[in-house]
């Protein structure tokens, strides 16, 4: 994450926290607990209007101006999080990586991939890829919602990507034999490094909330008897109970017997689904020689007092937390040990997706500044040859006013109306010049050069069709990636696909509609539409430079 200041955003099923981040340190965090008749799926189908109002009341208190970047972690139904681990260089694998989640997610997806590990060893090269995927229906109502209520996102981060990156990073933290259990807030990630490869990374959907709500369950009715009462009191409620009590091994004060009574009936199977799922995930996704003999738990789970016990007993490893587990305030937004600020501090590059609007957004923005920066040359240009005839002009009538005869006064005069009526021509033109040349020249020749530098034996070309429309020069490609010799043609699609983007003649690779088929000769396809947005150049501004410099010293273009 870069420096400087910045906005975080962190949707929740249940919340909305934001900050105000300088220089990785949080300056000011705010959360909104969202009213509890308001379902989750049912504001996605509303496009999230009933989380307008938290977002707004964020805006106003803690980021009433634009400050720097702004970034969202968000849940959603349709976020999908991939770790692979593939042996070759980082560009194949990041390839591999990402035509294999679009396999279950379609290519019309948003996708990004960030490479985490690359070892070279014995065996030879093998790469870490942390993959993030979502559709681009789902980015378009958060980047709806959050324009609407004021904000420009610059990134979009599903918090199963930050819950499983920050659980890798720990792991590699780690000593020999030692995996991680990063212990979020709806889902859990264990993972673990073994000789600097990441060998395992699996997310359980198990959080420390499901026990969170089991004291809630237990002590948030209105009709408790007055001893619970009294306890409940002195909490400040029913939801700080886990972090006071945690796993209530034993009766510790006066209160813990009366907790441990009514509590461990309901989280007992929360526990031993932990214990299950750690302990199946080390059977099953290592060898035998490989399994891990300590475990070490960390995020703002590990915060819950006796948590490492309960867990150990059902593992059969030795459980240690996190050094700074009891300074971790898991109840405060942004608070110390929680994954958002984990996140805010980290200066590590993470996957962030975008909705295709966004990006064109930036793209327009980008092509107004270069228009900009164009009629800024040009009345440059303009106004040096205006200054040149008005110095001439200037230096003319001094000129005459030293001429003593009167005949030579009125022939001086008459040369000085003739130069200065070529001067104003000589600008006449030059905004001439520029009104009908600014514009934009699209690089054809550079296009087609570029499609078949990137074209590989596997790709076939049906149909090119060229456009300028509006300014805008475009080339659509119709063909088919053909899998030969057993090859996955999605994988040749994104192979060319990517290529092209490489190519300079090229400003944009825009992919369109897909389906798979098979060729004539059995061998199986994808049909693919790519339209390519042709580089263009400005209009030439060293024409007007040129004419300029030749009204000066009276010349004639």
């Amino acid at each position: 994450m870069s420096r400087g200041t910045q906005t975080i955003l962190s949707l929740t099923t249940k919340e909305l926290r934001g900050a105000l981040v300088k220089n990785g340190v949080v300056v000011r965090a705010e959360s909104f607990v969202f009213d509890s008749s308001v379902d989750w799926s049912e504001a996605w189908d509303d496009n999230l209007r009933p989380f307008d109002q938290a977002l707004r009341q964020f805006v106003s208190r803690v980021c009433p101006k634009r400050t720097g970047r702004t970034t969202l972690v968000y849940q959603s139904p349709t976020a999908v999080v991939q770790f692979d681990e593939f042996s070759g260089h980082k560009q194949q694998s990041v390839l591999q990586a990402e035509a294999k989640i679009r396999d279950s997610v379609g290519l019309g997806a948003c996708v990004d991939t960030q490479v985490l590990s690359h070892f070279a060893g014995s065996k030879g090269e093998t790469t870490a890829c942390l993959t993030i995927a979502d559709q681009d229906s789902t980015t378009r109502k958060l980047y709806a919602w959050m324009t609407r209520c004021g904000l420009s996102p610059d990134r979009m981060i599903p918090t199963g990507c930050v819950l499983m990156e920050q659980a890798i990073m720990h792991s590699f933290e780690q000593p020999a034999e030692t995996a991680v259990c990063y212990l979020g807030e709806d889902s859990s990630v264990i993972a673990y490094v073994i000789d600097g490869s990441v060998r395992l990374v699996r997310s359980i959907e198990i959080g420390y909330r499901h026990i969170n709500d089991a004291y809630t369950s237990a002590f948030g009715a209105g009709d408790q008897s007055d001893e619970i009462n009294r306890m409940l009191e002195l909490n400040h409620g029913a939801g700080s109970l886990i972090w006071e009590y945690g796993v209530p091994m034993n009766a510790s004060d006066e209160y813990a017997g009366l907790i441990r009574k009514e509590i461990m009936p309901r989280i007992a199977p929360i526990l031993q689904r932990y214990s299950v799922e750690i302990k199946q995930t080390f059977r099953f996704g290592v060898s035998e020689q490989e399994t891990p003999s300590r475990l070490m738990l960390c995020g703002p789970g590990a915060a819950i007092p006796h948590i490492g016990a309960a867990l150990s007993s059902n593992c059969d490893l030795h459980i240690d937390l996190a050094p700074d587990h009891e300074t971790y305030v898991p109840t405060q937004a942004f608070g110390e040990g929680t994954i958002e600020n984990e996140f805010a501090g980290s200066s590590r590059t993470i996957p962030s997706v975008l909705p295709r609007i966004a990006r064109e957004v930036r793209q327009l923005k980008a092509c107004n500044k270069a228009v900009v920066a164009g009629l800024v040359i040009a009345l440059g240009v303009m106004g040096l040859e205006y200054a040149s005839v008005f110095a001439k002009t200037d230096q003319i009538h001094t000129e005459i006013a030293q001429q003593s005869p009167l005949v030579e006064a009125i022939l001086n005069e008459q040369e000085i109306r003739a130069e200065t009526i070529a001067n104003a021509s000589v600008v006449d033109e030059v905004a001439t010049l520029f009104t009908e040349n600014f514009g934009t020249r699209p690089h054809w020749g550079n296009a087609m050069q570029a499609v078949s530098a990137a074209m590989e034996k596997s790709i076939r070309i049906e149909q090119i069709q060229g456009d300028n429309l509006d300014g805008s020069a475009t080339v659509g490609l119709t063909g088919l990636a053909v899998g030969n010799n057993g090859a996955d043609p999605t994988v040749m699609l994104n192979a060319f696909t990517l290529a092209l983007r490489a190519q300079e003649g090229i400003r944009e690779v825009q992919l369109g509609a897909t389906a798979r088929r098979e060729t004539t000769g059995g061998l199986p396809a994808v049909q693919f539409e790519i339209t390519l947005v042709v580089v263009t150049e400005p209009a030439p501004f060293s024409e007007l430079t040129e004419l300029a410099t030749a009204g000066t010293e009276g010349g004639k273009p």
